[in-house]
């Protein structure tokens, strides 16, 4: 079983990857973007496979199956994907910690329902 193929097209070879081996590259981009663990913020953020596995499934990430009835991602997808991602949980955090501020300054009133924040919805 080959997790890393490579498709050769007319003009250029289209590296692929399978959601298990797209995992490892995804956890690596998002350590270096400083996303931080939900529960532990001295922790990484870490992505299942199962839940690239999902996004596959779901179209979130642009993927198709092989003739062996296998999920194979593009590279260019995935690092498309990835930027989606960082640049949409940045933007929560940002919201969610100006509203914490807003919060200590005694501007609003919040509650647990307006803290959370749905990080798997489609990027």
């Amino acid at each position: 079983m080959s997790e890393n193929t490579e498709t050769t097209t007319t003009d250029e070879a289209v590296q692929t990857l399978s959601p298990y081996k797209a995992t490892a590259v995804v956890n690596e981009l998002l350590a270096e973007a400083g996303l931080t663990d939900k529960k532990d913020d001295s922790k990484p953020r870490q992505l299942p496979a199962q839940m690239l596995y999902q996004y596959c499934n779901k179209g979130y990430i642009k993927a198709s199956k092989n003739e062996a009835g296998k999920w194979e991602i593009k590279v260019t997808d995935l690092t498309e994907w990835v930027a989606a991602y960082i640049t949409k949980q940045n933007a929560l955090a940002e919201k969610k910690a100006a509203k914490l501020q807003a919060e200590l300054a005694g501007e609003t009133e919040s509650t647990e329902a307006d803290a959370e924040v749905d990080e798997h919805a489609e990027v």
